[in-house]
């Protein structure tokens, strides 16, 4: 998927303004998100390193892959330490990401394929015997999960 990205520093009001667009058709982005923040938390952050920026950055709404990280700190603190008003437009694709981490195709040469193997019997072979009446009563329910209130309160924060 394609994703375009919009960062924006507004130095009267002194805010941040970041955008992220998906590509939900061909050649047409959609709106997913849009946060503003402070410039001096971010520049606040920037002096503890990139880390730390990529860390104040993420949301529960915004929290843009890893391997767009690097590519977003590297724009966003250009934009700050640049001075007066900034615009930075990126767009990222993650077929492009997940073309440089494959190494070609070394990850697949150690794959011994079987000339006999069909689609059906490629499941059915490492599947155990009881899979079907495990799936059967391996039902979660909500009730079942738990989550911390503090792991949530952290992520709002």
């Amino acid at each position: 998927m394609k994703h375009k990205y919009v960062f924006s520093k507004d130095t009267t009001t002194g805010e941040v303004l970041i955008r992220e667009y998906a590509e939900l058709s061909k050649e047409i982005f959609s709106p997913v998100c849009e946060t503003v923040y402070e410039v001096a938390q971010f520049e606040k952050a920037l002096s503890q390193g990139p880390a730390a920026l990529l860390a104040k950055m993420r949301t529960r709404n915004f929290y843009p892959p890893g391997s767009f990280s690097e590519k977003i700190v590297l724009g966003i603190s250009d934009m700050i330490s640049s001075d007066g008003q900034g615009m930075i437009e990126m767009f990222l694709d993650d077929a492009d990401f997940l073309a440089n981490s494959l190494d070609s195709q070394e990850a697949f040469e150690d794959i011994e394929d079987d000339e006999n193997e069909t689609r059906e019997n490629f499941i059915e072979e490492d599947l155990p015997d009881t899979f079907d009446e495990k799936l059967k009563t391996s039902n979660v329910n909500s009730s079942d999960l738990e989550v911390e209130a503090d792991a949530l309160d952290a992520e709002d924060a």
